[in-house]
């Protein structure tokens, strides 16, 4: 391999650049998407002949493993390979970019006072339902949500005391529409807890996820005297 490694940069050095560049996008393991073609800093694309395209694809095989201990496949399978070819000092250096998951928390109050709220009558019923079917002689309720990936789902500690969650259900997404748009639990979406003191107020603990790409630690150079 450290020939046919020499091979290809010696290939590449023939174009006079400094760096040469390729994407490759994976399904874990797997290449996803891939033109097989390479840019020059210039911008001039490259497109191998067979044999040392087969160099490289060998060379993606050696590291696969490596690659796999520098990504983050917590959120999601698919991920990018930054491949960067410096001809002229013999090397390959493999970069990688991975989904994460960003959080920010905020915190919403709503009072309670049906005669200056921000609340639609819809909110103020259900939370009268909840009172008066539910929690008969309580005053006050909290309870977990998590909205994803169109779903909702909540987290009630006093479910020996109802038959169905569906009105907490609706009574998050309704809140949440309030605070975060009707498309807040698209994606990683939202999770939170919120509190509720009859007559007096409603309060949100609120975390907002977002999906973003990142680089990720991966710095691997390959090179005629150190590859595998």
């Amino acid at each position: 391999m450290k020939q046919k490694l020499k091979l290809l940069l010696a290939y590449f050095r023939g174009f006079k650049t400094e760096v040469v560049d390729t994407y490759i996008n994976f399904d874990y393991g797997h290449i996803e998407q891939w033109d097989e073609k390479f840019t020059t800093k210039e911008g001039k694309e490259i497109q191998l002949p067979k044999t040392l395209l087969e160099t490289f694809d060998d060379i993606l095989r050696l590291y696969t493993q490596d690659f796999h201990e520098y990504n983050d496949y917590d959120e999601d399978e698919f991920w990018t390979l930054l491949v960067h070819i410096y001809p002229k000092q013999n090397r390959i250096h493999f970069a990688s970019e991975c989904s994460i998951i960003t959080e920010n928390d905020y915190q919403k109050a709503f009072s309670l006072n049906k005669e200056n709220t921000q609340l639609s009558r819809n909110i103020l019923d259900m939370v009268d339902e909840i009172f008066d079917k539910d929690l008969q002689g309580k005053s006050k309720f909290e309870f977990n949500f998590d909205g994803s990936y169109d779903e909702i789902r909540v987290d009630l500690d006093f479910y020996y005391l109802i038959d169905t969650d569906d009105i907490y259900i609706d009574l998050t997404d309704q809140l949440m529409r309030n605070f975060d748009g009707r498309w807040w639990n698209e994606g990683p979406g939202s999770s939170g807890t919120i509190y509720v003191e009859k007559g007096k107020f409603i309060r949100m603990e609120i975390y907002s996820k977002s999906k973003e790409v990142e680089l990720t630690d991966m710095d691997i150079n390959v090179t005629p005297d150190n590859i595998k």
